[in-house]
């Protein structure tokens, strides 16, 4: 038994590797290999799809996967053709290569605030919120559910119930892209079945939803529509039109700060973008959009751009709009951000905590000095006058707000 053991061994010493054959690596490498590229092409799970799972079809192993980079799928590709080149693969770039959205990976929200979750489920945790009018990208759809996963201008994903997206195909999308369309400006208000305020309403609104322009004939009514065709009036007072708004909204410390200001005492509310609650960083991004300015969702997202303002010995390289970042430091390059706010001037910030309000970062202002907040400090950026970059820009440089090619 032992001679014909050594036999057969050395048969394969000689003829495997005169034949070029050597041992195939694991599916424990391959992981390995995937998990490389998912750090290197979707280092923040908040911003973009990888995921892959891996199984047998027809007796040969198989990957399927999907992700938003198509560098990803292309370094998933090269890896599988140099060490796994046995494997069948199914690897899509999503959503342009999902082939369950029938080209109807274009949407536009079609509710006044809606929901994203980190998962199809409605016990699952918050992620963000989305306004009515905002452009989407329809990723995919849960499983034997009534969810979707979408992503937003900023790059955030998460699930939301179909009915809050009208799905669009490109020429639809670009439709809608290039129609005139109406901002409403104020906090709180309503589309009207007709033009009087005594009519039924059709929906609440609030500040930042867009719809198209159907008719600016009536005095005091625009006549406009929603994603999903419905058709309904708004009161001119309360909005505005979305070219005339893009091309008065500017950048500036003071309409920051006055912005910011407009939602003192309103209240706190996790994972919240919209005047119906609001958290921290959720406050930022919404005073920032509210003057045509697209930036990142989450504290340790936002404090990635902008110019960096050294308050290591004091606050007097500070001035009024920068924005504030607070947390636990864990190493030089985590400084565990929990919190953030905008800087007004004097010592004093804006927040989202409990509800909106000012404190001061100077102990001698008993009345309102925060030493929870001023003690954990880390960090101070500057937007106004930086430059943009591709999570930090105008809305309509936004490719979200552009028409596809």
């Amino acid at each position: 038994m032992k001679t014909r053991f050594s036999f057969f061994l050395l048969l394969y010493l000689l003829f495997g590797f005169s034949f070029g054959y050597s041992q195939e690596k694991s599916v424990e490498d391959l992981e390995k290999g995937l998990k490389l590229i998912q750090n290197q092409w979707r280092p923040d799970w908040r911003l973009g799809v990888f995921e892959w799972s891996l199984g047998e079809m027809n007796g040969q192993p198989y990957l399927n996967g999907k992700t938003t980079s198509p560098e990803a799928k292309q370094a998933v590709l090269e890896l599988l053709k140099k060490d796994f080149p046995h494997y069948q693969v199914d690897f899509i770039i999503a959503p342009q290569e999902n082939a369950e959205l029938n080209d109807r990976f274009y949407g536009v929200v079609t509710l006044s605030v809606i929901n994203l979750r980190y998962d199809p489920d409605y016990s699952a945790e918050l992620g963000t919120q989305a306004l009515l009018g905002m452009p989407v990208r329809i990723i995919d759809k849960a499983k034997n559910s009534g969810w979707i996963r979408i992503q937003m201008p900023n790059g955030y994903l998460g699930y939301t119930t179909s009915g809050s997206v009208q799905p669009m195909t490109k020429d639809e999308y670009n439709s809608w892209i290039s129609a005139s369309k109406i901002v409403f400006t104020d906090f709180f208000g309503f589309v009207y079945s007709e033009p009087d305020k005594d009519s039924s309403t059709i929906s609440d609104l609030v500040a930042g939803n867009v719809l198209t322009l159907e008719n600016s004939d009536n005095e005091l009514f625009y006549q406009v529509a929603f994603p999903d065709g419905r058709i309904g009036w708004i009161l001119k007072e309360s909005s505005i039109p979305f070219d005339i708004w893009l091309a008065t909204r500017d950048l500036s410390a003071e309409n920051v700060t006055k912005t910011a200001k407009k939602f003192l005492g309103f209240p706190y509310f996790w994972a919240g973008t919209s005047t119906k609650g609001i958290d921290c960083s959720g406050f930022v991004s919404i005073v920032f959009f509210l003057n045509r300015i697209i930036i990142l969702r989450d504290a340790s997202q936002q404090m990635r751009d902008g110019i960096n303002i050294d308050v290591s010995e004091g606050y007097h390289n500070l001035k009024p709009g920068d924005l504030l970042y607070f947390g636990t430091p864990k190493s030089e390059t985590n400084l565990g951000i929990t919190h953030t706010g905008i800087y007004l001037g004097d010592s004093e910030f804006i927040h989202a905590a409990t509800s909106v309000k000012i404190n001061s970062l100077d102990p001698n202002r008993s009345d309102n000095f925060f030493q929870f907040r001023t003690s954990r400090l880390v960090k101070a950026t500057r937007l106004i006058d930086a430059p943009f970059s591709n999570s930090f820009m105008p809305v309509e440089n936004n490719p979200f707000y552009q028409p596809v090619p």
